[in-house]
């Protein structure tokens, strides 16, 4: 099953990379290829075998995101945030193991899933001590009906959903996600992200007036997004999927890295002018420039290694969840996501040490892979991971329960 998976995510690939960088340079929103990812059968991945899904191994899924990430890391940020909103809805214990509507919930959502429709996020506001701080509330109105009320920012992905996760305080003062109908009355979505990176990631500002929100679609968030009210005890399974929802960052990092590298090579072989006093008739003789090729290709190489080895360490921990298989998860998406970021930066600058000063030219649009880099890779303070994680493997500690970790 992987293996038709993947084939049909290299054909996606191989049609939106033709035209990745001039729909980038003329700021095109990819309503057409968000079309094409819904028809493909990506949406419904992650739906488990019982819910009607191909129930897919998350190593799998990671490669998906990777792999759309070498052509159009825009797009795969909207698939893996379609993900992440997925796995709250259908695998959450909180969820499913709920009495009533939990069960109805995840099997409506994996029905939505599998007919390609797509869930984006709304989470963060804008003026508030952090980002996981909600003003958003649901409330009853006059007619004893729930209303959603308030806006959110960064919401990845909205301009092309069907349903939006939207993160918000109950009536009853608990901190809750809802899904609402991207189409529905009082929802405005804007296209406001003006991010010098990511430009087609559609993570505009969206405000919700009195929206009627359908009680059987709120279910709990995960503890691990709520750091303020942790349990005394770790929720083990929340730290692990707000680890694998950003290990997915992590992969689409590395496939920035991977379309760099890829365009600085293809830019030295055919194009880079030697320097003038190298003694090379062509650039691509030249060894300081070999050097520096071979080692781009060993960090990014690197790089989709510790991926793919984090993406099986989560696996071990989905299939048998203990504190052991949790931490030893968390520390291998630690050490992908803070090695892919420095990779995903280095081969994008590189890329232009490669071509010179004729790589610069406007029209090549090449700097979209640092200034994608550089944009994505502030998804999370990596600042933080390298330290908790020397932090565990010299002293013991283990890491706070927030899943960043």
């Amino acid at each position: 099953m992987s293996e038709i998976i993947l084939a049909v995510t290299d054909e996606l690939v191989d049609r939106f990379r033709a035209d990745a960088h001039q729909r980038e340079l003329n700021r095109v929103l990819p309503y057409d290829e968000m079309a094409l990812i819904a028809q493909s059968g990506l949406p419904g991945l992650i739906v488990p075998v019982d819910a009607g899904g191909p129930g897919t191994d998350y190593p799998t899924m990671l490669e998906v995101v990777r792999r759309l990430a070498t052509a159009d890391p825009s797009l795969a940020q909207i698939l893996m945030i379609h993900y992440c909103q997925l796995t709250m809805a259908l695998v959450n214990p909180a969820t499913v193991r709920a009495e009533g509507s939990g069960g109805d919930l995840a099997r409506f959502m994996a029905a939505e899933a599998l007919a390609g429709r797509m869930i984006a996020s709304a989470i963060a506001e804008r003026g508030t001590p952090s980002a996981l701080a909600y003003r958003t509330a649901i409330t009853r109105n006059e007619d004893g009906r729930l209303v959603l009320n308030g806006s959110k920012y960064y919401c990845t992905g909205s301009l092309f959903a069907h349903w939006l996760g939207v993160a918000a305080v109950a009536d009853t003062g608990e901190r809750v996600k809802v899904l609402v109908p991207a189409s529905a009355a009082g929802v405005d979505r804007v296209d406001d992200w003006n991010a010098f990176g990511q430009r087609l990631t559609g993570s505009g500002t969206v405000h919700f007036a009195d929206v009627i929100v359908d009680e059987s679609l709120i279910f709990p968030t995960m503890t691990a997004l709520a750091p303020t009210d942790e349990p005394a005890e770790p929720d083990l399974y929340s730290g692990l999927y707000a680890a694998a929802c950003s290990n997915y960052h992590a992969a689409i990092n590395v496939g920035i890295a991977r379309n760099a590298a890829d365009d600085g090579f293809a830019f030295l072989r055919d194009k880079t002018r030697p320097w003038a006093y190298a003694g090379v008739a062509v650039a691509n003789q030249e060894p300081h420039l070999l050097r520096l090729a071979g080692e781009i290709s060993t960090s990014v190489t690197a790089a989709e290694a510790l991926l793919a080895h984090s993406g099986a360490r989560v696996q071990d921990a989905i299939t048998t969840l203990t504190a052991d298989t949790a931490l030893a998860a968390r520390l291998a998406v630690a050490q992908a996501k803070t090695f892919g970021t420095e990779t995903a930066l280095s081969a994008a600058t590189e890329l232009l040490t490669l071509g010179g000063t004729q790589a610069t030219d406007r029209s090549l649009n090449l700097d979209r892979h640092w200034r994608n880099a550089r944009t994505h890779t502030t998804q999370d303070a990596t600042r933080w991971m390298m330290h908790y994680a020397g932090d565990a493997v010299v002293n013991g500690t283990a890491p706070p329960n927030t899943g960043r970790l």
